[in-house]
């Protein structure tokens, strides 16, 4: 099992043909490498593994080290041969920040823009900041807004733990998505009127881009069926107080929840199917204006292990469920 590969540590065989190499591109390429180490790994070809394993980390290297620019706090647009590089502020670093290739501190400075008026309207994210001397509404990949990127800024959002911006674009796609047709997502809008720009008003990756950024980010939610493993980190808008979510796939099983609020009070309940047990890592935020939580587990008591990410705190609970198991989390001041 081999792909062809090129000097990941100079970047010499993939960027001689181009005229600039986008940070979008190099996300796609480190995750394509850390992927083909998993396979290789569940494979049974240690050696392969490590060899895609070690050129994925000289890839996510040089995305930190060549694309971040200390003067604007952001990741450049692109890499250029034959000039500088091209330092704008766009969208397309939200793909190596959600599959997690970059500093925390560093993406999160990032992706607070996303949510600012240089970025977003109501109908979604643009390519290119407004600010932009290049900025045209009109034009596909310097000024439309693209719910595929507006999904990508979403799950970003979640995933470095600023949920308003989260919501704010979710709700954004599914403004989109009733715009039109059942099942009609376009591919890109106006960045300036939210009115469709032409080229594919079918689009499928902006219709997964509808539910994908509330399992995924909103949920928190990573699954591991060959491991029978998962993981959960929600955030949840503080004005709901209960949902449920059904049939979520594991593999041959499924895996149910519902959640439960009161003013002093969180209950997360978990519904499996499976025959042998899910081993859950959980992860729910602890709100900051209590000053007592406490927590339980199918109501006997639990020491409560908490995670910092950022200015945003969780809970840290390992479950093995069987069939049901009940997380609750009471508040005091």
């Amino acid at each position: 099992m081999r792909i062809t590969t090129w000097d990941t540590a100079g970047w010499s065989l993939v960027l001689l043909p181009v005229a600039m190499w986008k940070s979008n591109l190099a996300g796609c390429w480190a995750e394509a490498l850390r992927q083909m180490a998993y396979m290789a790994k569940i494979l049974g070809d240690e050696e392969e593994a490590e060899s895609y394993n070690s050129e994925f980390k000289n890839v996510v290297d040089n995305l930190d080290e060549q694309f971040w620019n200390s003067k604007t706090e952001f990741y450049d647009a692109g890499l250029c041969f034959g000039s500088d590089n091209k330092t704008e502020k766009t969208v397309l670093p939200a793909i190596p920040i959600f599959f997690g290739h970059l500093p925390f501190e560093k993406s999160q400075s990032a992706a607070e823009e996303f949510s600012t008026e240089d970025f977003s309207e109501a109908w979604g994210v643009t390519i290119v900041t407004r600010k932009s001397p290049d900025y045209d509404g009109g034009r596909s990949q310097y000024g439309c807004v693209w719910p595929l990127f507006t999904g990508w800024a979403s799950l970003v959002e979640y995933k470095i733990h600023l949920p308003v911006g989260g919501f704010q674009h979710i709700m954004a796609n599914l403004r989109n998505y009733r715009q039109g047709s059942l099942g009609w997502v376009e591919e890109i809008l106006h960045g300036d009127t939210g009115k469709p720009a032409g080229v594919c008003p079918h689009q499928a990756w902006s219709e997964a881009m509808v539910c994908l950024p509330i399992l995924r980010g909103m949920l928190g939610l990573e699954a591991d069926a060959i491991e029978n493993a998962a993981r959960m980190c929600p955030h949840i808008p503080k004005q709901w107080d209960r949902f449920e979510v059904t049939n979520i796939r594991i593999g041959d099983n499924t895996l149910n929840w519902e959640y439960r609020k009161t003013p002093s009070e969180e209950r997360y309940r978990f519904k499996w199917t499976g025959k042998n047990p899910l081993s859950l890592e959980f992860e729910p935020p602890i709100p900051d204006e209590f000053d007592k939580v406490e927590l339980k587990v199918n109501g006997k008591q639990r020491y409560l292990a908490t995670k910092k990410y950022g200015r945003c705190s969780h809970a840290l609970i390992f479950l093995n469920i069987r069939r049901v198991a009940t997380v609750t989390l009471n508040f005091t001041t």
